[in-house]
């Protein structure tokens, strides 16, 4: 059996850092894949089902989608969970990360390298060579993806910074407070803040002016409107290298640009995408790092980093 290009892609880290990583960028082509999926009808009206109230609690506190995020990881048990939960504990040890949770169940902390590397090397090898899920592993996926707090941050959290560069909480302040961009950008995103009195009132001022109508029409047209902006493979990719970026970090040695683009180059031929490199990511190293440091943002604010204790924040390294 000849090995993966992934499975050679050797740089001198930890071996947790080369597994979160190596997750990471292959989790970019499963983002690409799912987002889609999330437009269909039984996502929707269970989106649509849930009460306003409710809703505007993830705007006030989304780290209990991100929280979710993790402890979702531990409910598909095995080695998704074993590695979600142990990744959590670790990043915790971090000065820098805030984002403290109550796992139920906790989950196992005790395994050999041997173990680790062996049970990493079998899921990454099946997940690429497209070998079937068990149907309990379905069910599973199917009651995480199904949850408010995972729609939210599938379709509010990533989509917002995909599509806007901004999180939606910031678009959220800023729609309230009435400008214009933002409550389009929002209208688009989240079709129940139509139900939202905070920006109603805006959509009533604009219908009782005369000279506001063009702006009323631009909003009732990207709330009608049930297409996104398209979001690209290139910019889920940016957005993953950002993750692998700061999640090598809390683990104890931040990957370089270099190091990212020939992980994703592996994960590409593998795939039998491209034969030599990602196309998809910018020739210049340089491009690829400012595309990185960018990045970085979404996931220092989506993780409750404190970026003072975050040495490449501080020094200013790429």
């Amino acid at each position: 059996m000849d090995p993966l290009k992934i499975e050679s892609w050797e740089v001198e880290k930890d071996l947790l850092i080369r597994i979160f990583a190596q997750w990471a960028a292959r989790g970019a082509y499963l983002i690409y894949e799912v987002l889609p999926g999330f437009n269909q009808k039984e996502f929707l009206n269970r989106f649509e089902e849930c009460p306003l109230n409710e809703w505007l609690h993830y705007y006030r506190r989304p780290r209990d989608s991100f929280g979710f995020m993790i402890a979702g990881g531990l409910k598909f048990g095995g080695t998704v969970g074993m590695l979600a939960g142990n990744f959590y504990y670790l990043f915790q040890s971090h000065p820098a990360f805030r984002l403290k949770l109550q796992l139920e169940p906790p989950p196992p902390t005790s395994f050999t390298i041997e173990e680790l590397q062996s049970i990493h090397t079998q899921f990454i090898r099946e997940d690429i060579e497209n070998q079937p899920l068990a149907d309990e592993v379905k069910q599973t996926v199917k009651e995480v993806f199904l949850t408010k707090e995972f729609l939210f941050l599938i379709q509010i959290i990533l989509r917002s910074w995909l599509l806007y560069g901004e999180s939606p909480i910031q678009i959220y302040k800023k729609a309230t407070h009435g400008e214009h961009q933002a409550l389009e950008h929002l209208l688009r995103l989240d079709k129940l803040q139509i139900q939202n009195p905070r920006i109603n009132r805006w959509l009533y001022r604009l219908a009782r002016n005369e000279k506001d109508q063009y702006q009323l029409a631009a909003l009732l047209t990207a709330f009608r409107d049930p297409t996104h902006p398209k979001i690209t493979l290139r910019k889920v990719k940016y957005l993953m290298a950002g993750l692998i970026s700061v999640g090598s970090e809390l683990l104890g040695e931040r990957l370089s640009a270099p190091e990212i683009q020939n992980l994703f180059d592996a994960v590409n031929m593998d795939l039998g995408i491209d034969t030599l490199r990602d196309h998809d990511l910018p020739s210049a190293p340089e491009s690829f790092a400012k595309a990185i440091q960018r990045e970085r943002e979404f996931w220092i604010t989506a993780l409750f980093l404190d970026r003072t204790k975050l040495f490449s924040e501080v020094s200013g390294s790429l």
